[in-house]
């Protein structure tokens, strides 16, 4: 059964193997009964102690001794649901198309005429919304039928809902449907924040990458063994017990990692019991995603290498098992910078946002999700649709402000149909997995490692919870647990000081943070001293004029006076520094040319900025004297006599500096970034700094 799952995930469009397998699982179940009751009646036999070596313990024995058999309707029930597994794959992969204009259009053709301008903005909302809500309802029809069935199941089993079947009996958890909803509301309050904040700062990074950097990294190809042999060396780094596993999976060709269209859209490791080894299949999406799956799927391969199973074995807790793929994951980022260079920032950026908005944040969204689903009676798909709308808005993926009552797109989320209750797993198990990645920054990395590879090593069959206990780890799921572990990330990943300069980086297209006048133009801008010429520009390199000396100037005395004439002939009231010329001139911070002008569109020398600085601090009445005017520059000479003192004062408060080669470069026009430069210092000074 196992290998013909395997080939369908290959091929989709493989009937033959896909009727195979809903063959096998009819035999399964027609097998599994008197399997089983031969068990029980060797047991019950003078040979049971035959069974032994098959590592049966007294729960074991005790649970094979009273079992009673499976009924013919959880049979039929279970068959079913076997059965509904290929519908929504076929409704997954199904062509939903939306007629505009005349044309009938796919979701990826309207994304196509509207990047062309074909189809305004407007127009492609209602066409994509119109394109979810048929697949929510081809897709959504089987999510109900599975729904159903699986109450059914839970019901015969004696218990009221499928989720508390699913909880308790299905995936044997140590954790109940109300502690979710505990640790959901704690996602929400301390996670998703976090989440958010990351992933604009992701985003920043995406968007600022360079070509050759977005083309080989982000979308490089991670399908070939070349991959495999990159990543080799790190893993024997680790730890020579994960490298032999590794070795054994690339050896031996038990992984699928190729791209190929008619392959499932899904990515899982399994073990083959017959063979003794585990398997890992994905299907690529062909960008960075496809490197962080590897090293994630090989954390449940190693796992699987270690632990094989056998008959007697139950189901492997699938909370512990993600502990362990994300554990990996996290843990093996420290080889980021030898892998990406100057782009492991951006990769270790994409995996936190991984874990914490696609496992955290996402995993408890759909947890609660179908936890309503199904434990609400008579519960139908627009009611789902409308909870989804409403989740989503609280897990701060839906603006409030958006007029939509439903949102149609968890449907695509296959584990939700497929393997129903799975998906929150992610959330419990990326929150425990984080505990090695802090650990690694606290106490070392080969501390972290060791820590990690202990907890690997115990029984895949504890409960979640437990394992953290026998680990000495505190419980994930606690409400106490997840704000520390905000708190801890937000200062590990430097968020809050990441943020600050990501809003500086986005102050001018311009001005980038590799720039010298990167924080000075920054800061004069916060200090509302100067601002752009232009829409997202700064222009650094451009000259000032006696307008923008003025006014720079002006505004660092806080726009004091506001004369409605003006005092300058050549300054009328419609030129925008009006006001600033006018306090110039009644300051004598800058006085008018010999003929009464004013100049403002003149350009302005680095000597000729110093007196005017000069100027107004006397003006102030701070103390102007200077040490004395014999200044230490290759170039002093060629101060003009009458900027002699002001240029002096300037040097000696730390204003002007020279340049790389030591100039001052007095009657060079000054530009606009270093016109920043000494603004910004001049009101250092002023404050006494």
């Amino acid at each position: 059964m196992l290998l013909l799952s395997i080939r369908t995930s290959q091929d989709i469009d493989d009937d033959e193997s896909q009727d195979l397998y809903l063959s096998e699982a009819e035999l399964y179940y027609d097998i599994i009964d008197p399997f089983l009751f031969l068990v029980r009646d060797i047991l019950k036999s003078p040979c049971a102690s035959i069974l032994d070596d098959d590592g049966l313990t007294q729960d074991d024995k005790d649970y094979y001794l009273a079992y009673t058999g499976t009924s013919e309707e959880a049979k039929a029930l279970s068959l079913e649901l076997e059965s509904l597994s290929e519908l929504y794959w076929d409704a997954y992969y199904d062509d939903y198309t939306y007629t505009y204009e005349g044309v009938e259009l796919t979701a990826e053709e309207a994304g196509q005429y509207y990047d062309y301008g074909m189809i305004p903005a407007e127009d492609y909302a209602v066409i994509m919304t119109s394109i979810e809500r048929d697949r929510n309802a081809a897709m959504g029809e089987v999510f109900m039928q599975v729904l159903d069935l699986n109450t059914k199941l839970a019901k015969a089993q004696g218990y009221s809902n499928y989720a508390e079947y699913a909880y308790e009996a299905e995936y044997e958890r140590d954790y109940s449907a109300s502690d979710i909803l505990a640790f959901a509301d704690a996602v929400k309050q301390y996670i998703v924040p976090l989440s958010d904040d990351l992933f604009s700062l992701y985003l920043h990074d995406l968007y600022t990458l360079d070509y050759d950097s977005y083309m080989n990294v982000y979308l490089g190809d991670y399908t070939g063994r070349g991959t495999l042999d990159a990543v080799r060396p790190y893993i024997g780094n680790m730890s020579s017990e994960l490298l032999e596993s590794w070795d054994y999976m690339v050896n031996h060709g038990l992984y699928d990692i190729t791209a190929r269209d008619t392959k499932e859209d899904s990515g899982y490791t399994t073990i083959i019991p017959s063979y003794g080894a585990p398997f890992f299949f994905n299907r690529p999406s062909e960008f960075l995603y496809d490197f962080l799956t590897i090293i994630h799927e090989f954390g449940h391969y190693n796992n699987n290498y270690y632990h094989p199973c056998g008959w007697n074995d139950g189901s492997s807790s699938i909370d512990v098992a993600e502990v362990h793929s994300q554990g990996m994951e996290l843990l093996f980022s420290k080889y980021y910078e030898n892998l990406f260079g100057k782009n492991a920032g951006l990769v270790q950026d994409m995996l936190m946002c991984k874990l914490l908005s696609g496992g955290i944040v996402e995993g408890a969204m759909y947890g609660e999700l179908e936890l309503y689903a199904a434990s609400t009676p008579d519960v139908t798909l627009e009611m789902i649709n409308q909870k989804y709308r409403e989740l989503s808005e609280e897990y701060g993926l839906t603006d409030p402000d958006d007029p939509a009552t439903e949102l149609y797109d968890w449907i695509e989320i296959p584990q939700l149909t497929v393997s129903p209750m799975y998906y929150i797993s992610y959330a419990t198990s990326a929150a425990g997995a984080f505990a090695f990645w802090l650990e690694a920054k606290s106490d070392g990395y080969d501390a972290a490692v060791d820590h990690y590879l202990k907890f690997v090593s115990q029984s895949v069959y504890s409960p979640f919870l437990e394992q953290f206990e026998d680990a000495g780890m505190e419980n994930p799921l606690s409400a106490s647990y997840v704000k520390d572990l905000a708190e801890a990330l937000r200062t590990s990943l430097d968020i809050d000081e990441r943020l600050e300069l990501a809003a500086k980086e986005e102050l001018y297209s311009d001005v980038s943070a590799d720039d010298w006048f990167f924080e000075v133009v920054c800061e004069a801008t916060e200090l509302g001293l100067m601002n752009g010429v232009g829409i997202g520009e700064f222009n650094p390199n451009g000259t000032s004029s006696r307008a923008m000396a003025a006014t720079v100037l002006w505004n660092l005395d806080g726009n004091t006076g506001n004369a409605a004439e003006s005092a300058f002939p050549d300054v009328t009231s419609s030129d925008w520094y009006l006001a600033a010329a006018n306090w110039a001139g009644d300051t004598k911070v800058i006085n008018g040319y010999d003929d009464g002008t004013f100049g403002g569109t003149k350009n302005v020398t680095r000597e000729q900025m110093a007196v005017m600085i000069y100027n107004y601090a006397a003006y102030l009445g701070l103390d102007t004297s200077v040490t004395s005017t014999a200044l230490s520059f290759p170039d002093a000479d060629d101060v003009h006599t009458w900027a002699l003192e002001g240029m002096a004062w300037c040097v000696e408060h730390g204003i002007f500096q020279g340049n790389d080669s030591g100039l001052l470069q007095p009657s060079r026009d000054i530009t606009r970034a270093q016109l920043a430069k000494v603004i910004v210092t001049t009101a250092h000074v002023i404050d006494g700094e």
